[in-house]
């Protein structure tokens, strides 16, 4: 497996570290950037752009079938990990291909 190339709850690697990303934007902020990354950057949201250019200039790709019901539990997950001391997810290895109907 390769190694993740998005943020962590808990520390920051290509993209923003997530750890009380809520307490930074609100949730329709953080789903629709989700739903449509290149959206939120391409309408001029200086947030967007600064996580972009913060990133490498390395957009965070649409993921495909990703909806809003999608969305919210990956917040609900987020929102119970930056509450943990440490990660249950620390160290854990995630690939860097594409997405499979099975994931």
């Amino acid at each position: 497996m390769g190694e993740t190339v998005f943020g962590d709850v808990g520390g920051r690697l290509t993209g923003p570290d997530l750890k009380d990303v809520s307490q930074r934007k609100d949730r329709e902020w953080l789903v629709a950037f989700m739903m449509n990354p290149k959206a939120v950057i391409d309408g001029g949201d200086a947030y967007a752009r600064k996580i972009f250019e913060e990133s490498r200039n390395i957009p965070m790709p649409i993921l495909p079938g990703m909806t809003r019901q999608r969305c919210e539990k990956l917040l609900d997950l987020i929102e119970a990990e930056s509450k943990l001391e440490e990660s249950q997810f620390r160290g854990l290895q995630i690939s860097n291909k594409p997405f499979t109907e099975a994931d």
